[in-house]
C-alpha cells in the first residue's frame, strides 16, 4: 500500500536570514550565502526511508534569489554569484541528481507572486524608486514577466521532466500557463494556472489536518478547502505541513527551540490528510550549512518505518463483491482492528457521496456502525478509537454520482 507522502526541501536566504521568507523588509546580499556542506544525497535518502514519492524543492522563494546559475542577463542574485567558489554550485541539478540516486520523482517550486531583489510583491510593484531596499532592482511588470519566463524555460528545460511545479498562490504571469503545457506536458502544477488540466489544489492548512469531506474537483486549482463533487475543475488535494511545531518551514535563529512534532502527531497528521483523499507534503529545512539536522533525519526515518509498520499489510480476508455497492470483508475468525483503508478508482471522476461500514465479532453477534462518511476518493482511512474483535465487515455506498468502482477494502490493526 503506498504510501501516498512526499517532501519539500527550502534552502536559501530563509536559511541565512534569521527565518525570513525573503519579503523584505531588508535586502539579503549575495554574500550572506555560504553554505559549506551542502549534502542533497542526505535530504533524498531521508524522502526515500520516509516512503516519499516525489520531493519539490524550492528554486526561488520570495527573496529572488536563485538556487541554480540562471542566464538572464543582470540577474546576479543567484548561486553564480556568491563571493565564495563553495557555494556557486548549481543546486537544483545537485537536488535531481540526488532523486535519481533514491528513487524519488522531483519537482520545483518557482514563486511567481513575488521577488524581492526586483521589487514585486504580491504581483505588484512594490516601493517607488526613491524607497528601494539597498541591493534591490527596481523593475515594471512587463520585464519582470519576461525575466520569470526565461527562468521558467531554464528549469523545465535544463533539468528533465519534473513531477511536479508549485506554484505558491498561482501566477498571474501571462504566458506560464502555455509554457508548462509545451515544456513539461506530464507535470502535476499545485494551484497551476487556467486551462492547464494536470493541477492540484491547497487544503486550506499547513497543520497537517485537511477539512473533511474533501473532494477531487472544485471550483478551480485555486479554490482550497473542501472543494464540491459537483464543480467543474478536477483538481485533487495536497496538504503541506512542518515535521517541527510553530510553522517553521525555513531554518531560523530559534530553529531547535521550535521542537520536533511528536511521532504520534505526525502519524495523526500523515492518516488525517493521506487519509481524506490528499497527499501529504512534509517538509524538511536545511540548516545554514546545507544540511538537515540529524534528530529531523531520525523523525523523518521513525515515521516511515511507522507507516511502512501499520499499513504494508493488510489483514488477511476474502473480498466479495455481493453487488457494485456492497462490498463483504470476511476475516474467517475474530481479529483485532483499528484502521479501516478504502480507495476509490477515480479515472472517471470520484463517484461516491456517502458509504457507511458496519462489522460483527461472528455469524450470531449483532452488526455494529463502524464507521460513515461521504468522500473516499484515492484514499480513506477510517480510524477506529479502540482496536475491536471483527470478523465479517461490509461496505455499503449509499448514494453516488455515477457507478463507483472501489479497488481497495481492507482492514488493519495498528
Amino acid at each position: 500500500m503506498e504510501t501516498s507522502a512526499s517532501n519539500v526541501s527550502d534552502l536559501g536566504f530563509c536559511s541565512f536570514n534569521t527565518g525570513e521568507d525573503g519579503r523584505g523588509p531588508w535586502f539579503a546580499p549575495v554574500s550572506l550565502y555560504q553554505p559549506q556542506y551542502i549534502d542533497t544525497d542526505q535530504w533524498l535518502k531521508a524522502v526515500a526511508s520516509f516512503g516519499g514519492k516525489y520531493a519539490v524543492f524550492t528554486a526561488k522563494h520570495c527573496s529572488g534569489f536563485a538556487l541554480w546559475p540562471t542566464k538572464v542577463p543582470g540577474y546576479n542574485y543567484s548561486v553564480a554569484h556568491s563571493p565564495f567558489p563553495y557555494a556557486r554550485k548549481d543546486i537544483v541539478a545537485s537536488f535531481i541528481a540526488s532523486c535519481k540516486k533514491y528513487g524519488v520523482k522531483p519537482g520545483l517550486y518557482y514563486g511567481t507572486n513575488f521577488n524581492f531583489y526586483l521589487n514585486i510583491l504580491n504581483s505588484k510593484i512594490g516601493f517607488n524608486k526613491t524607497s528601494l531596499v539597498s541591493g534591490q532592482i527596481y523593475t515594471e511588470l512587463p520585464a519582470y514577466d519576461q525575466i520569470v519566463l526565461q527562468q521558467l524555460n531554464e528549469l523545465w528545460t535544463e533539468y528533465g521532466d519534473l513531477a511536479e511545479i508549485w506554484f505558491d498562490g498561482g501566477t498571474n504571469v501571462t504566458g506560464v500557463a502555455a509554457l508548462l503545457d509545451r515544456l513539461q506536458p506530464n507535470a502535476i502544477s499545485f494551484q497551476g494556472p487556467y486551462p492547464l488540466q494536470n493541477v492540484i489544489r491547497w487544503s486550506g492548512t499547513e497543520l497537517g489536518i485537511p477539512p473533511y469531506p474533501c473532494w477531487s474537483a472544485s471550483e478551480s486549482s485555486n479554490t482550497y478547502g473542501k472543494g464540491d463533487p459537483y464543480a467543474p475543475t478536477w483538481a485533487p488535494v495536497e496538504t503541506d505541513t512542518t515535521i517541527r511545531n510553530s510553522d517553521a518551514w525555513f531554518w531560523r535563529d530559534d530553529y531547535y527551540k521550535t521542537g520536533l512534532k511528536n511521532l504520534s502527531v505526525l502519524m495523526t497528521e500523515y492518516e488525517a490528510s493521506v487519509g481524506s483523499n490528499t497527499n501529504f507534503l512534509l517538509n524538511l529545512s536545511p540548516d545554514p550549512y546545507g544540511v538537515v539536522p540529524l534528530e529531523d533525519i531520525d523523525t523523518y526515518i521513525s515515521l516511515g518505518e511507522l507507516i511502512k509498520k501499520c499499513y504494508t499489510t493488510p489483514l488477511n480476508a476474502t473480498v466479495t463483491h455481493t453487488t457494485p455497492t456492497s462490498i463483504n470483508l470476511n476475516l474467517k475468525s475474530p481479529q483485532q482492528i483499528n484502521r479501516i483503508v478504502i480507495q476509490e478508482d477515480q479515472q472517471k471522476g470520484q463517484n461516491v457521496l456517502s458509504y457507511t461500514v458496519t462489522g460483527r465479532a461472528s455469524a450470531s453477534s449483532p452488526w455494529l456502525l463502524l464507521s460513515n462518511g461521504t468522500s473516499i476518493g484515492n484514499k480513506r482511512i477510517e480510524m477506529m478509537p479502540t482496536p475491536t474483535a471483527i470478523s465479517e465487515l461490509i461496505l455499503d455506498i449509499a448514494d453516488y454520482i455515477s457507478m463507483p468502482n472501489i479497488p481497495f477494502f481492507g482492514v488493519y490493526l495498528c
